[in-house]
């Protein structure tokens, strides 16, 4: 069920969370942890994965933060 609540999430939202982010380009700490914050209190929400660390709810949902290593 996660899988699809996910997949509905990378189709419906998603694209209006990151809209037109080659213009606006969220590189700014702050920026990022907005638009990170949507993705976190979406998975958060998926059965069995609230337990889990972000990390580890972005892993098992086979996704990527948006957080570089040099941020």
């Amino acid at each position: 069920m996660g899988l699809v609540l996910m997949k509905a999430f990378n189709t419906f939202v998603r694209p209006i969370v990151e809209y037109a982010t080659v213009v606006w380009n969220p590189s700014a700490k702050t920026s990022i942890k907005r638009i990170e914050a949507v993705l976190k209190r979406f998975t958060k929400r998926l059965h069995g994965l609230h337990n889990l660390s972000y990390n580890a709810r972005l892993e098992a949902l086979n996704e990527y933060s948006l957080y570089s290593p040099s941020c």
